[in-house]
């Protein structure tokens, strides 16, 4: 993402002479075709003019969403809410409204977390699924548990026969 004059721009695709297209954010939303072409992080030319006024909220929503995202990866003991919380108190209510539901940021930190931690995805056939040894030793334990309860409570049922 770049944020250049109160407007953000995506990555669009690589130009010729190490150079790279970057269009607006609000292209699919609003057609824009404001293009900004860089080379080596400088700005080198806007290709075109906004259909659209800027939004200093917006960019505000994606810088926070970004600092939220860092504060995911460094602080990995805090709870989820406890990072929201912290990011978003001294917000200003324009920058606010422009964030994302709550849900979605939350899902932001864990999405950012997973990735960082690299997190091995869920199985989805039995086949996939690897349990590590420290927690095989527990579940063959509390399995030889769960026998000699049987067995105890086979045990009682069979003393114990009416005459």
């Amino acid at each position: 993402m770049l944020i250049h004059e109160g407007f953000t721009y995506i990555f669009e695709r690589n130009g010729q002479d190490s150079k790279r297209i970057w269009r607006c954010s609000d292209y699919t939303r609003t057609k824009c075709k404001g293009r900004c072409h860089t080379r080596k992080n400088n700005t080198v030319s806007f290709v075109s003019e906004h259909n659209h006024a800027l939004s200093h909220a917006k960019v505000g929503a994606k810088l926070l969403k970004a600092e939220i995202k860092k504060a995911a990866i460094s602080e990995t003991s805090s709870p989820t809410s406890v990072i929201l919380a912290n990011s978003v108190k001294n917000v200003s209510v324009d920058v606010a409204a422009a964030l994302p539901n709550i849900r979605s940021l939350k899902r932001t930190i864990q999405m950012a977390r997973s990735i960082a931690l690299e997190m091995p995805q869920s199985p989805s056939t039995l086949e996939e699924l690897e349990i590590p040894e420290e927690y095989m030793r527990v579940c063959y334990v509390f399995s030889l548990l769960c026998n000699v309860r049987y067995v105890f409570s086979q045990l009682c049922i069979v003393r114990y026969v009416p005459s």
